[in-house]
């Protein structure tokens, strides 16, 4: 979760992802992408009265505005939302923060894909103070930033004096996470195998955010051939998101196999083993799927826990839209920044434990900056999932305070044409860093083992599964044991 104060120290006069409190004094605002955790104040009427006042505005991609204006929380702000292209430079002229005189400054900001969830971006800020390199929440994989064109100027990496950081994995328990080609085909096997076993068996994918998930619609909706089924209040996010519309559905509930329902009970829990959509919903076998990554970190973050079986109906996961802690070290590696603040506290550490696990990766002078990685492509290229169902309208140049450049058709969910290691970037061959990362053992909670009947794996797995899962439940106590140890395993608060 987001711990970012919206301040960006070169550029006072703006705010990202922070919308209350001294950030009411910024002239211009930004929102990476429409996650809870970065939209704190951006629905309160503390803002409205700023942006009315100063005639502000708040700018994020065009996927984000789109979601914008579809939720009832945030259209009394559409006069306020402007939308930036993606990749192409945008200036935008900001009156001086409050208390720092009248002058005007200029300053050029770049939209570069996150790979988080639609929309999200991460937000290049240059101007006569240095280089700011926002991130927000991503995922890239390793060598995806010696491809990103727009951190680039005649081959050769920017200069970036600061950079702000998602660091929620920057810790040991995440050295290594699956890729959502792994995700994907791991998913695909239980899905399968669970609906092999007859028209009865169906499917219940149960998430806890709004949006980050729409890759694993479109996968097991190509795959099985067959829409998903969402609730009314899901499918309405993505009215102007054709990209999505076309592999979900509200109707056929009774047909439909594989279903995406989010149902929560008034206590905030979700119903694990039933379907409430479902007329027939008695007597059907509901195989309850939780994507997660948190929960495995929990547990040591085993590579090979790919897919874990909790109970005869339900399964977890290990499907990740952050970074890992080997792809965060690459990334900042890369960049070599002067400066890194951390916008997010791990778990399991404190922010300056944070800041000392990248001692040594930051700039001095004699370290020279990187080049682009040209390989077999000149740059990352995106292939949208598809377009949005907005009208599309020329772009003139304007005379105003903001000067959008042409820009190309903004993708949705980013792929490529073949199936890499990652969602959003081909891959790439990337030479060791230096220095390389420290060697470390992902920890495991010590527990003490109470006396419990002998424990053997359940024998009522989905067939023709591929991965073995390998886990064995004590029924009563919240516990497993995995290759040797007891483990705690079924805390639904672990997401």
């Amino acid at each position: 979760m987001s711990t970012f104060n919206g301040c960006i120290h070169e550029y006072p006069q703006i705010a990202v992802d922070r919308f209350d409190g001294e950030n009411l004094k910024a002239s211009a605002y930004f929102l990476s992408h429409c996650h809870a955790d970065h939209m704190v104040g951006l629905g309160d009427q503390a803002l409205l009265d700023h942006l009315s006042e100063t005639s502000g505005s708040i700018y994020c991609s065009e996927v984000s505005l789109a979601i914008l204006q579809v939720d009832c929380r945030y259209v009394h702000l559409l006069p306020y939302l402007k939308s930036l292209p993606v990749t192409d430079p945008c200036f935008i002229s900001l009156h001086s923060a409050e208390g720092e005189g009248t002058e005007e400054v200029n300053l050029q900001v770049t939209l570069i894909a996150s790979g988080h969830c639609p929309g999200s971006v991460m937000f290049l800020f240059e101007g006569r103070n240095g280089t700011a390199f926002y991130t927000g929440d991503f995922r890239l994989g390793v060598g995806d930033a010696a491809r990103i064109r727009p951190l680039h100027t005649g081959g050769l990496l920017k200069d970036v004096r600061s950079l702000y950081l998602d660091t929620t994995f920057c810790c040991p328990q995440a050295l290594h996470i699956p890729t959502r080609i792994q995700c994907r085909d791991a998913l695909i096997n239980v899905v399968e195998g669970w609906l092999n076993r007859g028209p009865r068996h169906v499917i219940n994918l149960c998430y806890n955010s709004r949006y980050g998930f729409e890759y694993m619609y479109a996968e097991l909706s190509k795959y099985f051939n067959t829409k998903i089924h969402v609730a009314d209040n899901t499918a309405n996010q993505y009215e102007k998101l054709p990209d999505i519309q076309q592999y979900i559905t509200t109707t056929d509930r009774d047909e439909l196999r594989i279903h995406a329902c989010r149902w929560i009970r008034r206590d905030g829990t979700f119903p694990r083993h039933k379907l409430p959509c479902r007329l027939d919903r008695y007597g059907l076998n509901v195989l309850v799927i939780k994507p997660s990554v948190m929960w495995f970190t929990m547990l040591g973050n085993n590579p090979s826990d790919l897919i874990m079986k909790i109970d005869a109906n339900m399964y977890r996961v290990c499907f990740s839209t952050h970074s890992s802690y080997t792809e965060i070290r690459d990334f900042v590696s890369y960049i070599c920044p002067r400066f890194l603040y951390p916008n997010v506290k791990p778990y399991t550490a404190a922010m300056d434990d944070v800041i000392m696990q990248f001692k040594g990766l930051l700039r001095d002078d004699k370290k020279p900056l990187g080049k682009m990685n040209l390989g077999n492509n000149s740059e990352v290229k995106y292939r949208p999932l598809g377009t949005l169902n907005i009208a599309r309208v020329k772009r003139s140049q304007p005379e105003s305070t903001l000067n959008k450049c042409s820009g190309a058709m903004l993708s949705l969910l980013q792929s490529t044409d073949s199936d890499d290691d990652t969602l959003f970037f081909p891959p790439t061959k990337r030479p060791t860093l230096t220095p390389d990362p420290p060697t470390l053992t992902p920890a495991t909670p010590t527990l003490t083992p109470v006396t419990q009947p002998s424990v053997t794996p359940l024998s009522d797995e989905p067939a023709e599964v591929s991965e073995p899962v390998g886990v064995g439940v004590v029924l009563g106590d919240p516990r497993v044991i995995r290759r040797g140890k007891v483990v705690y395993i079924d805390d639904d608060s672990l997401e």
